[in-house]
């Protein structure tokens, strides 16, 4: 599948863009064939919200400020090496347009269209420039689609994230669209839903990155199936917009520094709790006779950690008419978990053994046998790396067998 994209400058790119990019690069099913780059020197003259007001002027440089402290406080994870990406992207073949501004849209004339057309694309992806008008948006097969951050029939306009703490939504979503003349008649390709957070930032990052997932879900159904469905977009009035005002502002700043504050003393309440043995917000292992989806919660019996764990993930496993039971066993004061195991016979668990024990983080242990023998995956995603073990000595004596994914 031939792709092309309406892309920024290289190095402003995304940890999510970029994410899309490394995706094109390695995936043999997609070929990144031309990137579309904005030639105007004033590309940015004229868009967004420019303050004219004092009031308007305060509000967006609170904004600027918040937004500064919450990216240092959570700062967004680069899981992509930029320069490699960069080089890549420098050997791809690019064409420079100079569209025409009219307030927040960009007008394409037909001979731009034609120059693209000329590539014969399947999709482009837009990651630049203001909304689209013209023959352009027909220049691909399957037209120029676009992640919005957030639910569109809602939400309108940055700032991704901001809207949905402040009206107390508990998800932040996300429009694939396919992209139109007029916005009345640009098509939907799939929603996104995503559990948001108290602040506008780390909530926008997080939706930056899964909306990767979403876009490779529907490329990749395209690619194999060859058709997409495209559903009208609803018309319904956004209820928020753009730059939030001051007396928006300030509500929020109330609603995130009193979660953080709640936040911080939790923590410290925690740490006391945990050095006088008790265990504050821990997982525990429940078991019970019979299926899962008929089992009552108040008919299962509790496993009981000692004073200083708390015990998850568990996963049973049958070996020689034995119930063994593996799981993360979290130590508090090494602030760790490791992998342990017992026998679980009548709802207890006896013989209990620490069976795998790292440097780093481990959890969600998943036990298989084939013909050569038994084998475990932990996660262990703290070790940048994906981990095999095979049994030496059924159930506790593990060696490394073998390694994935590694950086």
């Amino acid at each position: 599948m031939k792709i092309g994209i309406l892309c920024r400058e290289f190095n402003l790119l995304r940890n999510w863009e970029l994410r899309i990019i490394n995706e094109l690069m390695i995936n043999p099913s997609y070929t990144l064939s031309l990137i579309i780059k904005d030639g105007r020197n004033n590309r940015y003259k004229g868009l967004g919200n420019v303050p004219h007001t004092s009031g308007k002027r305060l509000s967006r440089l609170i904004f600027n400020l918040q937004s500064n402290f919450e990216k240092k406080l959570f700062h967004e994870n680069v899981c992509v090496k930029k320069e490699e990406i960069i080089q890549y992207l420098n050997r791809i073949e690019s064409i420079t347009l100079c569209p025409q501004r009219k307030g927040v849209t960009d007008v394409f004339s037909k001979e731009d269209s034609d120059r693209i057309k000329q590539y014969n694309l399947d999709i482009i992806l837009k990651h630049e420039f203001a909304e689209l008008q013209g023959d352009i948006v027909n220049s691909a097969r399957y037209g120029i689609w676009e992640l919005i951050h957030s639910d569109n029939r809602i939400i309108k306009n940055a700032p991704a994230g901001f809207w949905e703490i402040f009206s107390h939504q508990s998800y932040a979503g996300v429009t694939l669209i396919r992209l139109a003349n007029e916005q009345c008649n640009e098509k939907v390709i799939e929603r996104g839903y995503y559990i948001n957070d108290y602040s506008f930032i780390r909530s926008r990052n997080l939706v930056y990155e899964y909306s990767v997932n979403l876009l490779f879900k529907n490329l990749n159904l395209l690619n194999k199936f060859k058709a997409i469905e495209f559903k009208d977009s609803e018309e319904t009035a956004a209820n928020y917009s753009g730059m939030p005002n001051l007396l928006q502002l300030s509500r929020y700043l109330l609603l995130f520094y009193t979660k953080l504050v709640r936040n911080a003393f939790e923590r410290k309440i925690d740490r006391l709790a945990i050095m006088i043995g008790k265990k504050p917000k821990c997982w525990a292992v429940f078991t019970s006779a019979g299926s899962i989806f008929n089992t009552r919660l108040e008919n299962t019996t509790m496993l009981k950690p000692s004073r200083n764990e708390f015990w998850a993930d568990p996963f049973l496993f049958k070996h020689k008419d034995i119930d063994y039971l593996f799981y993360e066993n979290y130590e508090y004061d090494k602030r760790k978990g490791i992998i342990s195991c017992g026998i679980l016979e009548n709802d207890r668990i006896t013989d209990i053994k620490n069976i795998l024990t790292c440097n780093y983080h481990l959890s969600y242990p998943f036990i298989f046998e084939n013909n050569e023998g038994i084998f475990m995956i932990p996660e262990s995603n703290q070790n940048k790396r994906l981990e095999i073990y095979k049994s030496r000595d059924f159930p506790d004596k593990w060696e490394l067998y073998s390694t994935g994914f590694e950086d």
